[in-house]
């Protein structure tokens, strides 16, 4: 199974039946505004009923939105950064909470079905990373891999946030049904945090992984 990615615009999205290139353009200043903010009031719901952020960092309908082919089906891509909170331990009979920047993918049908998600991550599993902003997304030439640069902060030594920096992120993506796209971190060579800052530095990274 391949996964061709290239970014076009959402309407031209609905006409097409298949991808032949995995390379990609800026979507955002050719997709009608209506189309826009029909999609980013559909993801904003869903948003909202899973994790109720405080704050939207990045717009869902952006420059890195992509059509996503997968076995001859389109698939609208949406990456994005946002706050959640995050509860603090109590104090009294009171609790407090605080705020975490996480960043995301979801991945749609074009009838507006969501059919999968996933936060980018740190070393651990179970543990969002603190990204800010998704800057650039790319196919990788083998497997069903998807390249993603993000700004993050990396925890110190001690336990602390870390500096501010730009890295990368390789998901693996696997479709199980027509509406059912897993998508899940692959840590094995492209390690949270790293200094691989484009995309081209990832990809050297995963091509000497891989040999």
């Amino acid at each position: 199974m391949n996964v061709k990615i290239k970014a076009i615009s959402l309407v031209a999205s609905l006409l097409i039946s298949a991808v032949s290139h995995a390379d990609f353009s800026l979507l955002k200043d050719n997709t009608p505004r209506d189309v826009v903010a029909t999609w980013n009031q559909v993801i904003l719901q869903d948003l909202d009923r899973d994790k109720q952020p405080l704050d939207l960092l990045q717009n869902p309908v952006n420059e890195q939105s992509m059509n996503l082919n997968m076995d001859g089906s389109n698939y609208f891509l949406a990456p994005f950064c946002h706050q959640v909170k995050i509860a603090t331990s109590s104090v009294g009979s009171s609790y407090g909470s605080t705020a975490k920047n996480v960043c995301s993918l979801f991945v749609y049908t074009y009838d507006t079905v969501r059919v999968g998600h996933a936060d980018l991550l740190s070393n651990d599993s179970n543990v969002s990373a603190n990204c800010s902003k998704i800057l650039a997304l790319s196919a990788i030439n083998f497997g069903d891999g998807l390249i993603v640069v993000a700004n993050c902060i990396s925890e110190n030594s001690a336990g602390g946030e870390g500096k501010s920096s730009i890295m990368s992120f390789l998901l693996k993506l696997k479709k199980k049904s027509a509406n059912s796209i897993s998508i899940e971190q692959d840590n094995s060579c492209l390690m949270f945090p790293n200094k691989y800052k484009t995309i081209a530095f990832a990809k050297k990274a995963l091509s000497q992984c891989k040999d």
